[in-house]
C-alpha cells in the first residue's frame, strides 16, 4: 500500500479494509471464506478459498455413528484453522452440497478427493446445533 503522509514518519502503510462478511488472516489479504447466502431452512451457502500453502484444513466423514447418510465435518486441522473458520464452519456441521453436487450417500473419500481438486469451494452447510444447558 501507499504511505499516508501523516504516517510517513512512522513508516506505517495503509491497508485494504476487509468486509465484515470476510474472515481471513489479519496480516494478509488472503480471505478464508464468506457466507454467500443464508436460506430459510437454516442452511448457509459458503464460499471457501484454499490457502496458498495447502489444503482447506478440514476433512469430512460419512455418518460417523449417526443413523443417516449425511456428510459431516469430522475435524479441523488445528487450533489456528478453528480460529480461521470460527463462525463459518465447525466440527459436526453437516455438508449438504459441494460445488452444487448433493453429497449425501457419496462417501467421504469421494468428497475429500473432490475438495482436493479445487481452489475455491462452494458448500451448503447446516451448522451443528449444540444442546442448551
Amino acid at each position: 500500500g501507499e504511505l499516508d503522509p501523516a504516517n510517513r514518519k512512522f513508516g506505517l502503510q495503509t491497508r485494504r479494509a476487509l468486509s465484515v462478511e470476510d474472515i481471513g488472516l489479519p496480516d494478509q489479504a488472503w480471505i478464508v471464506g464468506r457466507v454467500v447466502e443464508t436460506f430459510h431452512d437454516g442452511t448457509r451457502q459458503l464460499e471457501l478459498r484454499r490457502p496458498p500453502f495447502g489444503s482447506f484444513g478440514f476433512c469430512v466423514s460419512s455418518g460417523k455413528g449417526r443413523p443417516d447418510t449425511g456428510v459431516y465435518v469430522e475435524k479441523l486441522a488445528d487450533a489456528n484453522t478453528q480460529k480461521l473458520y470460527a463462525g463459518l464452519l465447525g466440527v459436526g456441521d453437516e455438508i449438504l452440497e459441494v460445488n452444487g453436487l448433493k453429497v449425501a450417500g457419496l462417501g467421504s473419500a469421494y468428497i475429500n478427493n473432490l475438495m482436493a481438486q479445487v481452489d475455491t469451494l462452494s458448500i451448503r452447510v447446516l451448522q451443528q446445533r449444540w444442546p442448551r444447558r
